[in-house]
């Protein structure tokens, strides 16, 4: 451990900045819930915990739309002896340093470069809207914790288990994408070289996958055509086809919102994909995991519901090609 803090002070320290900084603005500056998603969030957790329920309950009828984790969280949270608004919004913030964390995690971990990593971590924690969803009470970022969890503890096959639980019961089918990205990536590898580690990560990926279907199917069994019309039809399905309250935008509505939020450091992109490519070609760099979640934006941009913060999973990929840059400099 005392290794690890020397090798890696610079980002422990950033991350304490990090803390200190908002937490001032929380306790300075304290507002009540202000949007619908805090409200929410807050109220039907509060009703799951009163009436000791493991499923969503708005105004006293179960509400099937989202998975409980989230709910849950912030109705435990709220039990603390604290003004919620405090609590809560303390909890997401550990939540974001949390995701920074393993941010800085993977994108070292494949690229051997604590430079890159590190500024990848920053230019991610000063983007608007991660900045915004670091300090409400929302279901991203615990969509993309369960996402980095995953990928950063994939060969550790319980740690890999809770955190895609975590992106299930959070964003449901959302949360299967790394486990999905993976199991097509040893897929590939097995195609391409029968080795038995992969053929190993492939049945340890649908092992997984089947334990947290079971949650699906408890809720089937409980309660049946009302799950799917609310879950899957109106939850997710309709996101895809049509636009939903109101959410909608041009064609280039992502790339445009994107490009907002990454401000100046947009400029950094072009070059930062070179960079990525050169090492690619030269077999340096895995580039599936360099671009993991580029696949994902794509997806986005086919979607009919256009709604920004629907972005946040995606920014630590692009403020890591920003980052990529710095390559420029190397000897």
């Amino acid at each position: 451990m005392i290794k690890v803090i020397k090798h890696h002070w610079g980002i422990i320290l950033y991350l304490a900045f990090y803390f200190f900084i908002t937490a001032y603005k929380f306790i300075n500056f304290q507002t009540p819930f202000y949007d619908w998603d805090e409200g929410i969030y807050a109220q039907v957790g509060r009703e799951m915990i009163n009436k000791l329920s493991l499923t969503p309950l708005w105004q006293g009828q179960v509400w099937l739309d989202k998975p409980p984790l989230v709910p849950l969280f912030y109705g435990l949270i709220g039990r603390l002896p604290f003004a919620s608004e405090l609590s809560m919004r303390f909890a997401t913030l550990g939540l974001s340093l949390l995701v920074l964390g393993l941010i800085y995690v993977f994108y070292y971990r494949i690229t051997k470069n604590k430079s890159i990593a590190f500024l990848t971590v920053i230019f991610t924690s000063f983007i608007p809207l991660f900045v915004q969803r670091s300090q409400v009470l929302n279901v991203d970022v615990f969509l993309l914790l369960g996402w980095m969890g995953y990928i950063v503890f994939f060969p550790h096959f319980w740690w890999s288990l809770f955190f895609l639980a975590v992106g299930v019961l959070s964003k449901s089918l959302l949360g299967f994408y790394p486990a999905m990205m993976l199991l097509g990536y040893q897929v590939w590898k097995k195609l391409i070289a029968k080795d038995k580690k992969t053929a190993n990560n492939i049945k340890s990926i649908l092992t997984q996958i089947i334990i947290i279907l079971s949650w699906y199917l408890i809720m089937l069994f409980i309660y049946k055509q009302d799950f799917i019309r609310a879950h899957f039809l109106e939850s997710h399905l309709k996101r895809v086809t049509s636009s939903i309250e109101s959410h909608f935008g041009q064609r280039t509505f992502y790339f445009d919102e994107l490009f907002n939020q990454l401000g100046l450091i947009k400029w950094l992109l072009p070059l930062g994909i070179i960079f990525i490519f050169i090492d690619f070609f030269k077999k340096k760099k895995n580039i599936f995991y360099l671009l993991f979640f580029v696949p994902w934006f794509l997806f986005l941009n086919l979607t009919k519901t256009k709604i920004t913060w629907y972005l946040y999973v995606i920014i630590p990929q692009f403020a890591f090609i920003s980052a990529y840059s710095i390559n420029l400099f190397r000897k």
